[in-house]
């Protein structure tokens, strides 16, 4: 037997052990791995019979967590619908802020302004008191200036009165004087009272003042209606025999005749009218018709 075969039954040798001790591990394997089986097949079951229960309660915490998932959902929409309103509540408080901040800028714009007017109220007041005390003395003075001419009033008053009366007893005398002035013309027995009496009468006769000065007639003899009483007298250089123009100029202007004084008095006179010739339709006189040395221009 050469070299080589002697490898080759070492070889075969060598496999063949090698082959009874794998067979010999593969028995033993087989034999643990049923009994592993077996036990793991035990534990499967146990692992079953407990994993159901797992199951359960897994789906029940699956159903749970959905609940509370769907909850919670439901919770963040309304919770996001509450926000939502509180902004919107926010936004509107905000406005009202804004206005209410406006507001108190107009009220301390108008505080400003009332200070101001009750600034300018105040010295208005302080004038008006002293403008009120100022009027007080002028209406002490005026008041004493009224007593003063109602006294006047009253004296001038009383001369009225006093003229008046003499007046209408002058209107007596002077019809008087001239009845017996036509009782003595008719008879003819005295040439001076026959050169008087057509002087008396005759319009063309004039003899005016020198003054220039301007009155009106105060009243008319109610018998004789030429028969007048003038506002001038002697203190506005009026006498007896003097001649003024009467007229009037409202409604309309118009000359009435010419006034002859009889007699004159301080402050009045008394004369006759005389009518100027050929005056149609003369208007009759009247209280206030105005008397002057000549017409107005």
């Amino acid at each position: 037997m050469n070299t080589m075969g002697k490898l080759l039954v070492i070889v075969n040798l060598l496999f063949a052990v090698a082959t009874g001790a794998f067979l010999a591990v593969d028995y033993t394997a087989r034999v643990n791995w049923k009994e592993a089986y077996e036990e793991k097949v035990k534990q499967i079951e146990v692992i079953e019979s407990n994993r159901r229960p797992l199951l359960e309660r897994n789906q029940q915490l699956t159903q749970d967590v959905k609940n509370s998932q769907e909850s919670l959902d439901t919770a963040v929409i309304q919770n996001q619908s509450r926000l939502a309103q509180k902004d919107i509540e926010l936004g509107q408080k905000g406005k009202e802020v804004n206005q209410l901040k406006e507001n108190l800028g107009l009220a301390i714009l108008n505080q400003e302004k009332a200070l101001k007017e009750a600034e300018r109220l105040a010295l208005e007041v302080k004038f008006l008191g002293e403008t009120v005390k100022n009027r007080d003395v002028q209406i002490a003075a005026a008041q004493k200036e009224v007593a003063f001419y109602r006294q006047q009033y009253t004296a001038k008053d009383q001369e009225a009165k006093t003229a008046i009366a003499r007046a209408a007893s002058l209107f007596d005398r002077v019809r008087k004087l001239e009845i017996d002035l036509a009782k003595a013309n008719n008879a003819g027995t005295d040439k001076n009272v026959r050169d008087i009496l057509p002087s008396v009468r005759d319009p063309n006769y004039v003899n005016a003042p020198a003054v220039n000065i301007k009155g009106s007639i105060q009243a008319i003899d109610k018998v004789d209606r030429g028969l007048v009483t003038i506002s001038l007298g002697s203190d506005a250089g009026i006498q007896k025999d003097h001649t003024l123009e009467v007229y009037r100029l409202v409604p309309e202007g118009e000359y009435l005749g010419r006034l002859r004084i009889l007699e004159s008095y301080p402050h009045l006179a008394v004369g006759r009218v005389v009518r100027p010739v050929g005056m149609s339709n003369p208007s009759a006189l009247r209280e206030g018709d105005i008397v002057a040395p000549k017409l107005a221009q």
